[in-house]
């Protein structure tokens, strides 16, 4: 009984195909490397806590995020779609920073991305 478990075992071994031709199987190719786009990851920088519609500026709440050098573009999100760029000012104490409007017109509680 010892010898006609051993001698079904090495059958089944001997036909099982090896881990070489599994690849004609069932072929596996690592997934394409994703091409770096520029601005595709944008970096997410606060969200917008105070608008000055009459002087065309914004505080921006960046938490605990690095503040944006002076002069740094942003763009501003909010519901789904772009609502303003605006241009890093010199004016920055952590973690506020003031933000020059330059195009379109921020909403408090938009989402500021550079």
């Amino acid at each position: 009984m010892r010898f006609s478990l051993r001698l079904l075992l090495l059958a089944v071994v001997l036909a099982l195909p090896g881990c070489s031709s599994l690849g004609k199987l069932w072929p596996w190719k690592p997934p394409p490397k994703a091409e770096r786009v520029r601005g595709a990851n944008p970096l997410r920088i606060g969200v917008v806590t105070l608008v000055n519609e009459t002087q065309k500026f914004v505080v921006i709440d960046t938490g605990t995020r690095p503040v944006p050098e002076s002069g740094t573009a942003l763009r501003v999100f909010g519901d789904g779609a772009e609502t303003a760029v605006l241009a890093v000012g010199d004016i920055s104490r952590r973690p506020m920073v003031v933000a020059d409007v330059v195009k379109g017109m921020p909403r408090k509680g938009d989402v500021v991305f550079r």
